[in-house]
């Protein structure tokens, strides 16, 4: 959700980062699925949950980053 505003406040700054940060999302919402599934399935293991922890901090990284260090202004 606060992704959503920071697209619109930081868009005109960081065009690139605002895009970077929505690929990346849409594949962490892609890959924390597949996680959930394998979850269902009794399936899930330590490598799948890793990737899901590296994605999601890349992700606060390039928000971070996108919103010039403020993620709260």
């Amino acid at each position: 959700m606060t992704g959503g505003f920071l697209a619109f406040k930081a868009f005109h700054r960081a065009p690139f980062l605002i895009s970077l940060k929505i690929i990346i999302a849409l594949i962490f919402i892609v890959a924390l699925e597949y996680g959930f599934a394998k979850k269902n399935h009794k399936n899930l293991d330590q490598k799948t949950f890793k990737i899901l922890i590296f994605i999601f901090v890349i992700l606060i990284l390039v928000g971070l980053l996108a919103a010039g260090g403020r993620p709260f202004m």
